[in-house]
């Protein structure tokens, strides 16, 4: 009888925890809702790109990798990044989601998860470095500086 209530229990736990888990993603997915999202995004993204000459902030990412959570947790959500992103077309793709967004990986040559390039009106590309346990205010000026340097 004692095994049916641990048994039980355990289940219970476990429930609990799958849905704190789940709700916690989801609030990181919301965060970066006013990014374009995915192939129809990026195509959105370039057509408003050719409309006010802003340059892309293009996040390649994956749901299982640990640095593209704390890169969009910690990084990506902060309200430190507001002035960088009024000056930025922001996207998010994740090329495992479908053939369209892989392909847009491929022609970007992603190699590894998390990856950041920012792409200016010209499409001049440029990866923006060393986000593993990057702070708000280093994304920042790395932003800004690749800003720069497009221009």
């Amino acid at each position: 009888m004692a095994k049916n209530y641990l048994a039980t229990f355990g289940i219970i736990i476990a429930s609990l925890a799958f849905i704190v888990f789940m709700l916690m993603r989801f609030s990181v997915d919301t965060s970066l809702n006013n990014w374009h999202k995915g192939f129809n995004g990026f195509v959105q993204a370039s057509n408003v790109q050719q409309d006010n000459q802003k340059p892309m902030l293009v996040f390649f990412y994956t749901d299982w990798c640990e640095n593209c959570e704390a890169l969009r947790v910690n990084v990506l959500s902060s309200s430190d990044l507001g002035q960088c992103l009024e000056n930025v077309i922001p996207v998010k793709i994740n090329p495992e989601k479908g053939r369209l967004e892989a392909q847009i990986a491929k022609e970007f040559g992603i190699q590894g998860y998390p990856t950041l390039y920012l792409v200016s009106p010209t499409q001049k590309v440029l990866g923006l470095q060393e986000l593993a346990n990057i702070s708000p205010e280093k994304f920042v000026q790395q932003c800004q500086t690749g800003l720069q340097s497009l221009s």
